[in-house]
């Protein structure tokens, strides 16, 4: 433990240190107390496990601390059959999908390809939110109720939705 903590007090490079050394501190105590944080593991609880949610734990609160979001909702749009009549209903939903409540940034994306040419997917819409909470009582408020009627109407065949933990780090890489 002692190098963990020197670790923190050494660092002159970013916070991002800390999180990494608070990760590993909880894993640890995780693996070797049999603590069940949470109180939902049984006693299969492993190292893995453990990592796993330590990062969850410590990504929440890291950026709870920065006032930055934790989680997205993703829309993945496949290619439409007629992209006149999903751009239709694309911007008549849209502002609908913006209503909803505690949505902190939105991103709207235009696939341009991947690697290999093509990608399977044509849109792509993401959503942040402070909590898991914010974004189920979003998605579960009148306003989430009428964006969702009306994305299933034009695209409901097309499209996937996903959630998805958000880690972002501003510290430059170079």
């Amino acid at each position: 433990m002692r190098s963990y903590a020197g670790l923190i007090l050494c660092s002159k490079t970013r916070v991002m240190d800390v999180f990494e050394v608070f990760s590993m501190w909880l894993a640890l105590i995780c693996q070797f107390t049999s603590c069940k944080p949470f109180g939902k593991y049984h006693s299969s609880f492993g190292k893995r496990d453990a990592i796993i949610l330590s990062l969850k734990f410590v990504n929440s609160w890291y950026f709870r601390l920065r006032g930055g979001p934790v989680v997205k909702l993703v829309l993945l749009f496949k290619h439409p059959r007629d992209e006149d009549a999903f751009e239709e209903g694309y911007v008549r939903t849209l502002p609908l999908l913006e209503k909803m409540p505690g949505i902190l940034r939105r991103q709207a994306n235009t696939v341009l390809g991947g690697p290999f040419g093509a990608s399977p997917y044509y849109r792509i819409l993401e959503f942040y939110f402070d909590s898991y909470e914010k974004m189920d009582a979003a998605m579960t408020s009148p306003q989430g109720a009428a964006a969702g009627r009306a994305l299933m109407e034009y695209a409901g065949n097309i499209v996937d939705l996903i959630f998805v933990d958000v880690f972002e780090d501003n510290t430059p890489l170079n």
